[in-house]
């Protein structure tokens, strides 16, 4: 079919026709980023809701767990003290040195350490404590400082005990050379 239509004409329409081609397009691109906005949306609303709930959620977990940590830090320290007291009370000259070097002994190894009793014993001279250790290589690592220490002569640990590679519990002898 042959275009009969002046020059004018066919630039006129051929304008036009393009014209409605990109207002059609912009409109399908436009409807396009309105169903992805709107699809969307929602899903990015839930995820930052359920972000924010784990941040709240991880928070309390943190507060919660250091205020543990430092009520069983509390609770060692009561247990520890009262022991030494009733120690105290009962061996006065010969329990304080002994419970002091390994009470020194054991400042060095801080949270990795915990001893939850202390026993003297004035005849055989030995002093027996037991405790829970985070790590095996902490427990070596506090028996080799007691053993370097001249007030003992002799610090025992059972290998039992070292069997464990995480929270340990353990229970030490040291003989007192006093």
């Amino acid at each position: 079919m042959a275009n009969v239509l002046p020059p004018t004409y066919r630039t006129a329409l051929a304008r036009t026709y393009m014209l409605r081609l990109l207002v059609v397009g912009a409109f399908v691109i436009a409807l396009a980023c309105a169903i992805s906005i709107a699809s969307l949306a929602p899903a990015y609303i839930a995820s930052r809701t359920i972000l924010a709930e784990v941040e709240q959620y991880r928070s309390l977990q943190e507060e919660t767990s250091e205020a543990e940590q430092r009520k069983n830090a509390v609770v060692v320290a009561r247990m520890v003290r009262t022991q030494v007291d009733a120690l105290n009370t009962a061996a006065p000259r010969y329990a304080l040195p002994v419970i002091e070097e390994v009470l020194r002994d054991w400042e060095l190894y801080g949270e990795a350490i915990a001893i939850t009793s202390i026993a003297y014993d004035r005849v055989s001279r030995e002093v027996r404590f037991s405790g829970e250790a985070s790590t095996r290589e902490a427990l070596s690592n506090f028996v080799a400082t007691l053993r370097a220490n001249t007030a003992f002569r002799e610090v025992s640990l059972p290998v039992s005990d070292l069997v464990s590679a995480e929270e340990i519990t353990f229970s030490i002898v040291a003989t007192d050379v006093r």
